[in-house]
């Protein structure tokens, strides 16, 4: 019994050391500057931001994500939302052979403002306050996995 039960106990550290060793992956966002703005946007504002989540399954096509996402941080040169003063409406990812981001679908809003990033016929990033002013452009930016 003593030996089943330290197998047991053994198996159980290994798992949980297993998960940290799969950890977490650091995703980087780096958006085209805005085209389209509205003061104070400027046309050197331009949309960033940082996605940390457990390791991306390969070959995803716009997979909703929202619920795995363990902190997020997306900038528009006027605002920061982040996990901590804002809400999630929609992060849906598509990723490689290798589960890195090639393509995403990001909503985030707080009661001031919204940041999206969307990937589809249209490519675009805006920046957005509530009050009026926004930034936006037409184009893809990119992804890059930092750890």
């Amino acid at each position: 019994m003593r030996i089943i039960v330290t197998g047991l106990l053994a198996f159980v550290l290994f798992a949980s050391q297993g998960c940290v060793l799969l950890g977490l992956a650091v995703y980087e966002y780096t958006g085209l500057n805005f085209t389209n703005v509205v003061d104070p946007y400027t046309t050197a504002d331009r949309v960033t931001g940082r996605l940390t989540v457990p390791e991306l399954n390969p070959n995803l096509t716009f997979a909703g994500i929202e619920a795995d996402v363990v902190s997020y941080v997306f900038n528009d040169g006027h605002q920061e939302l982040n996990n901590s003063n804002s809400t999630v409406v929609q992060i849906k990812v598509s990723t490689d052979a290798n589960g890195d981001i090639v393509d995403a679908r990001v909503f985030v809003n707080d009661a001031s403002g919204n940041i999206q990033l969307v990937r589809t016929t249209t490519d675009f990033d805006t920046g957005i306050d509530n009050l009026g002013p926004f930034g936006a452009n037409t184009g893809a930016g990119t992804w890059a996995r930092t750890q």
